[in-house]
C-alpha cells in the first residue's frame, strides 16, 4: 500500500519521505504528486518558493524535493514546461543550486522576452551589464531600439552609443526591457479561469517584493483613474517580474492570483492594431499566405484581398482566430498581430455573437 494514502499504488516515496507523510507538505496524491508539483502546475511562485522551504526545514534533501511526480516530472521540469521563470528562480535560490543552474533554467525561458518584439522596438536598460569585449557598459536607464533579433540575439542600437550591441537572448532578458503593447485579454482570462474579466485600472505602484496580487472583488485601493475597456491596448515596459510599467509612476500587472494560488493573464502581448474586438468584422487589404495547422498536418493559405471576416477570439500568443468566409475549414484561421496590422483592415460593422 503506498504510505502516503495507503490504498494500492506503485507512487514512488523516498525513504526520507516514508517516515514524514503525515506533514501536509509531504503528502502524495494518487497520481504521485506533492503539493509543491501541484503548487508548480497551477502556476504560483509565492506557493512554490513556500513549499520548497517547508520541506527543507522538514529536513528533505535537494533529491526529495526534485522528486519526480508520477509523469516522470520534477517541479523543475514542470515550471520549465510553463515558462513559469519566477518559479524557477524562487526553485533554485533555496535549494542554492548556484548561478548556473539558474541560468540554465533562465535560458530556456528568456526567449518569452521576444514575443510581442519587433524591428524598431525601444529598449530601457534595468540592471548594468558589462559586453563580453570589455568595452560596451550598459548603464541603468539608457535607452535604445531594437534594430534586428533572431531566436538567440537580440541586436540594439543605443542612444549615447555610436557602435550596435548584440546580446544573446537571456543576457537581453536579464539586462533590458521593452516597450511592448498588450491587449486586456478577456477571451484567455474566460478560458482560463471561467470567471469574468476582473475591473482594470492603473496602479500607483507595483509590489516592491515581485509579489503578483491577487484577485479580489472590486478594485484594488492601490489603482488610480477610470476603469479600462475589455480588449483595449495598453503599452510600456514589460519589467520582467510580473508588471507592465505603462509609464512614469504607473503600472498594471500582468497576472492575477486566483483562489490564492493559481496564475492567470489578463494582459497578453498584441502587435495588431487597437480598437479589435471579438465580433469585428474586417477585411483582407492585401494578399498574404499564411501557415494553418490541418487534419493532415500543416499547410498554406492564401488570403486574398476583399475576403471578410468575423474575429472570434484572441490567443495568449499574439494571436487572434477569424472565421474567415467561404472557408474550406470551419476551424477559424490563427492570424498573428503583425500580420492583422499589415495586412488586414476592421470595418465599421460587428458581427452578432
Amino acid at each position: 500500500a503506498c504510505q502516503a494514502c495507503d490504498e494500492p499504488c506503485h507512487c514512488p516515496v523516498p525513504a526520507k519521505l516514508a517516515d514524514e507523510t503525515k506533514h501536509p507538505a509531504l503528502i502524495l496524491d494518487r497520481k504521485g504528486c506533492l503539493p509543491l508539483h501541484l503548487g508548480a502546475l497551477v502556476g504560483s511562485p509565492s506557493v512554490v518558493g513556500l513549499l520548497v522551504t517547508a520541506m527543507l526545514d522538514l529536513d528533505c534533501s535537494i533529491q526529495d524535493v526534485l522528486q519526480a511526480d508520477g509523469n516522470g516530472e520534477s517541479v523543475l521540469d514542470i515550471a520549465l514546461r510553463r515558462k513559469d521563470l519566477l518559479s524557477g528562480q524562487r526553485i533554485a535560490e533555496r535549494l542554492g543550486l548556484g548561478a548556473a543552474a539558474l541560468d540554465k533554467f533562465a535560458a530556456e525561458t528568456a526567449r518569452d522576452s521576444l514575443l510581442g518584439l519587433e524591428v524598431g522596438s525601444k529598449v530601457c536598460v534595468k540592471e548594468p551589464f558589462l559586453h563580453s569585449d570589455g568595452i560596451q557598459k550598459l548603464e541603468v536607464n539608457m535607452q535604445g531600439v531594437v534594430e534586428s533579433f533572431s531566436h538567440d540575439q537580440v541586436r540594439l542600437k543605443f542612444d549615447v552609443s555610436t557602435q550596435p550591441c548584440s546580446l544573446t537572448v537571456l543576457n537581453f532578458s536579464q539586462h533590458c526591457v521593452s516597450y511592448k503593447q498588450y491587449i486586456l485579454n478577456a477571451d484567455h482570462w474566460f478560458s482560463r479561469t471561467k470567471m469574468s474579466y476582473p475591473k482594470m485600472r492603473f496602479w500607483l505602484q507595483k509590489d516592491p517584493a515581485g509579489r503578483l496580487p491577487e484577485l479580489t472583488p472590486g478594485l484594488h485601493p492601490e489603482c488610480t483613474g477610470a476603469e479600462l475597456e475589455e480588449f483595449a491596448v495598453v503599452r510600456g515596459y514589460e519589467e520582467r517580474d510580473g508588471w507592465l510599467r505603462v509609464e512614469e509612476g504607473k503600472y498594471l500587472p500582468l497576472s492575477f492570483l486566483v483562489e490564492g494560488a493559481r496564475q492567470c493573464f489578463v494582459l497578453t502581448p498584441w502587435t495588431g492594431p487597437g480598437q479589435v474586438f471579438p465580433g469585428s468584422v474586417v477585411r483582407v487589404l492585401q494578399e498574404g499566405v499564411l501557415p494553418q495547422r490541418g487534419p493532415r498536418g500543416w499547410t498554406k493559405v492564401t488570403l486574398t484581398v476583399g475576403r471578410t471576416g468575423i474575429v472570434r477570439q484572441f490567443m495568449a500568443d499574439d494571436v487572434v482566430k477569424i472565421e474567415f468566409e467561404k472557408s474550406s475549414s470551419k476551424t477559424p484561421m490563427r492570424v498573428p498581430g503583425s500580420f492583422f496590422r499589415t495586412n488586414i483592415e476592421v470595418t465599421k460593422f460587428k458581427a452578432m455573437q
